[in-house]
């Protein structure tokens, strides 16, 4: 991590680099592994760094795994519906149907790159009302400067081209129409300089982003006016979505490191206090022993009536090309 000016401040180069990371982690999980996985929380909490600035993507307690049958057709095992995730980084049509879709997945996606770009919070709880989304958005369709949205720490060191790229990518990801949204693929190759994939959609009016985002608005401020922070709802499918993790088969393993950083500190300050959560196990049980960055066994940072894991001295923790996959 680079210290500029008594703050954390990340140089351009490296927000680039964690975004093609995040990238290429989640094509893995949607159409690279033997099982497709939607992760579900796709967010710059569960991002986390190494001091060279390696990225993880960790936090899996929402992740659904869809099967392979005998016709080679992945298919979902459990068909209950439930909305859980985090306020900010949830499609509209997920948060209305309930329903967990790669594009939804894009969505969340597509919240950590305009993060990225904006050094701002996905929804300030100060501000209900101003989503980091919308006010992309709003900009879009107000025909401002793009380049207005860059982070202002960079003090203007950014490589334009990319700059736009990031941010024209993080407004096609996050269209309120899921099926215009690009693919996991199509990503990748845009971050890898295929700008023609950016197809420019129609926008949407004032109005049709007012109408979707009013449910999740009200919402927030219901939550807020209540002063809950944590709401968790407990899910029998856990621990069948960790013994699933167990199954990732993969060439490389982690060694440990002495200090990680979550990315979301680095340019969120106030983030870790103000986000809500609805999680089917609290985000600590497998974050935390993460975010320490110290070697850690389940006996000692898990209960085990938690549904973790019964195997409390094994660590689980792997590595695929690009970006990490973490559970504890």
């Amino acid at each position: 991590m680079e210290v500029l000016n008594g703050s954390s401040v990340l140089q351009w180069h490296h927000r680039y680099n964690i975004v093609k990371a995040l990238a290429s982690a989640v094509l893995y999980l949607h159409e690279e592994w033997d099982e497709k996985v939607i992760h579900r929380n796709i967010t710059s909490s569960a991002v986390i760094l190494e001091a060279d600035m390696n990225p993880r993507l960790s936090s899996f307690a929402l992740a659904e795994f869809l099967s392979r049958n005998e016709h080679g057709h992945h298919v979902v095992t459990d068909t209950r519906k439930s909305v859980r995730g985090i306020f900010g980084y949830m499609s509209p049509e997920y948060v209305k149907s309930g329903e967990a879709t790669t594009e939804a997945d894009v969505y969340s996606f597509g919240v950590v790159v305009l993060e990225v770009v904006s050094g701002q919070m996905a929804v300030d709880f100060r501000q209900p009302e101003v989503l980091l989304v919308k006010k992309v958005h709003e900009f879009e369709m107000r025909k401002r400067p793009l380049k207005e949205l860059a982070d202002t720490r960079l003090n203007g060191e950014y490589n334009d081209q990319e700059l736009m790229r990031l941010v024209r990518l993080g407004i096609a990801c996050t269209r309120c129409d899921p099926q215009v949204r690009p693919s996991m693929r199509q990503i990748v190759s845009i971050l890898d300089g295929n700008d023609k994939l950016l197809v420019q959609n129609d926008k949407e009016s004032r109005e049709e982003w007012r109408q979707i985002n009013d449910c999740s608005l009200s919402m927030i401020k219901r939550i807020q006016a209540l002063g809950i922070h944590f709401q968790f709802h407990k899910q029998s499918g856990s621990q069948h979505n960790l013994k699933k993790m167990r199954k990732l088969k993969l060439t490389h393993i982690q060694h440990n490191v002495a200090s990680v950083t979550p990315l979301c500190t680095i340019f969120l300050s106030s983030f870790s206090s103000k986000h809500i959560v609805l999680l089917d196990l609290p985000i600590q049980h497998i974050a935390a022993p993460i975010l320490l960055g110290k070697n850690f066994t389940r006996k000692q940072k898990v209960k085990q009536e938690k549904g973790i894991c019964k195997d409390k001295q094994k660590k689980l923790t792997l590595r695929f090309p690009g970006a990490w996959l973490i559970t504890s």
